[in-house]
């Protein structure tokens, strides 16, 4: 049992590099968005992508990280977290 959180943390910081690179490519790009987290206000043109960010909020409270536990302020705290992450 021990191996797995090893293999959940580095699936997590893959999925999370994944995001960082599709956030960077979207702002760039002309692509229409089609999915906004009402939380952050982060705009994402795939439904994948936004169910992926949607995942790291917690159900109880939304500024609460999914992966970790921790405890955001605010939107941007939020997001520096999982960047960070």
């Amino acid at each position: 049992m021990t191996e797995a959180k090893p293999i959940r943390a580095i699936l997590l910081r893959f999925l999370l590099y994944g995001i960082k690179i599709f956030l960077f490519l979207s702002f760039r790009s002309s692509s229409p968005f089609s999915s906004v987290c009402t939380h952050c206000q982060i705009a994402f043109a795939s439904p994948s992508m936004f169910a992926a960010h949607s995942a790291l909020h917690s159900r109880g409270d939304p500024m609460r990280c999914a992966a970790c536990g921790e405890e955001a302020a605010d939107a941007e705290a939020f997001y520096e977290h999982i960047v960070r992450y």
